[in-house]
This record gives C-alpha cells, sequence and structure tokens, in this order.
C-alpha cells in the first residue's frame, strides 16, 4: 500500500472484500486504493479483473505485485497452518 503514498493506483485483490476494504482504508494516499474481490485460482477470474483493470485504466498498468499463496490445503493437511514461513518444509516454495 505505500504505492499509493507514492500517488500510485493501488488494485487489492482477494476473496473477502471485508478484509480489501479494510486494507484499501488503511491506504495513506495520495493515490488511490481500489478493492476487488478475484479468486487468484479461478482463471476466468483473474481474466476478468485484467479485462477490467485495462478497461479502466487504457490498458496501462505499470506494476503487477502477485502475493497469490496455494498450499494452504497442504499446510492444514500436514498441522502447519499458523507456523511461520521460515519453519515451512522449502518444498512449498
Amino acid at each position: 500500500l505505500g504505492l499509493s503514498e507514492a500517488g500510485a493506483t493501488v488494485y487489492v485483490t482477494g476473496r473477502q472484500r471485508p478484509a480489501l476494504e479494510e486494507a484499501c482504508a488503511s491506504a495513506p494516499g495520495p493515490g488511490a486504493c481500489i478493492p476487488r474481490v478475484v479468486d487468484s485460482a479461478d482463471d476466468a477470474a483473474v481474466e476478468a479483473f485484467f479485462a477490467e483493470v485495462a478497461s479502466e485504466t487504457g490498458g496501462r498498468l505499470d506494476i503487477l505485485v502477485n502475493n497469490a499463496y496455494s498450499a494452504l490445503s497442504y499446510q492444514r493437511a500436514e498441522g502447519l497452518v499458523g507456523k511461520p514461513f521460515w519453519e515451512q518444509p522449502m518444498r512449498l516454495f
């Protein structure tokens, strides 16, 4: 969200709108923070999101940061949920 402090428009994506809105509420500005519900495991949802961004920005996207993490089901099965990343097995990365 520090990018919004530098004046950038930041799209924050995830599956739960309340968490996204909370994150955007903490963005310092002067740039904009736009919350969007997108399930990164759903290719069609990701494609639709990028089509919306292209339409809203005239096709311009300067920076993309992807923090999607898909090992949660494995962590649950192995009893690893809640452990710091440095205690996770390297095969997850």
